[in-house]
């Protein structure tokens, strides 16, 4: 400290400076690495539309399982119903369940406007299978 004070102010001056500029080199340093770790907004918007993407096609695909596990338990109701229908000696007397075929639960899915919303269906007029004959 001795050795500063007994300097001129100039060589002080000239000493904080270029502590300044090491100082400021840092921090700019820093600040672009945190930086370059984060995300644009285009970059964060294409990532969203892809994930939006992903789930549409995850729930579309669910539906579509759905239809088809839908249409086995139906296969194997009719075949147990025919089978104790034929092979049983008191068959059963309430007769069997009627369902409804593919076309009719397909036409009774809502159409959708061209923002993906319900054109048919609202809390108070829910779209039926009914809707479909």
């Amino acid at each position: 400290m001795e050795f500063l004070s007994s300097q001129s102010p100039l060589v002080v001056a000239a000493l904080a400076a270029i502590a300044g500029f090491f100082i400021g080199i840092g921090v700019m340093m820093m600040l672009d690495r945190r930086k370059a770790g984060g995300k644009s907004v285009d970059q964060l918007r294409e990532e969203f539309d892809d994930y939006r993407e992903k789930v549409a096609s995850h729930f579309g695909e669910t539906s579509e399982l759905f239809r088809d596990m839908t249409e086995k338990y139906r296969d194997v109701y009719n075949h147990l119903a025919a089978g104790s229908q034929s092979l049983c000696e008191d068959p059963i007397q309430h007769g069997r369940l009627e369902f409804i075929d593919r076309q009719q639960i397909d036409n009774a899915v809502p159409e959708k406007d061209a923002d993906g919303a319900n054109t048919e269906a609202t809390p108070d007029k829910p779209v039926t299978a009914e809707k479909a004959h």
